[in-house]
């Protein structure tokens, strides 16, 4: 199956699915609707059968393509986002610090 991540805008959440299967997902609150749209990433989650196999990553890295593919700039207060940030420079451009 294709790993991919989808912004599921009726639940404020990105999924990262695996075929059917959920792996994990982002939630966010739309902070103003734009233009550009400013989405806060609050929480993330990986199933807890599929923790440790580095899908956080997978997921994050998602995310912040689908973000930057829109023109969505994004807050994180969710603490494992941020850590991944902080490994990851390339993925500044769509962060906005408050």
């Amino acid at each position: 199956m294709t790993r991919e991540v989808h912004d599921v805008l009726s639940e404020h959440r990105y999924v990262l699915t695996d075929g059917s299967c959920e792996l994990g997902h982002v939630l966010y609150t739309v902070l103003d609707p734009g233009p550009p749209e400013l989405r806060n990433l609050r929480h993330t989650v990986v199933e807890p059968e599929h923790r440790g196999d580095g899908l956080g990553g997978v997921l994050a890295a998602g995310v912040i393509d689908l973000v930057r593919d829109a023109g969505i700039r994004v807050v994180l207060t969710c603490e494992y986002l941020q850590h991944w940030l902080s490994k990851h420079p390339e993925a500044h451009d769509v962060v906005v610090e408050r």
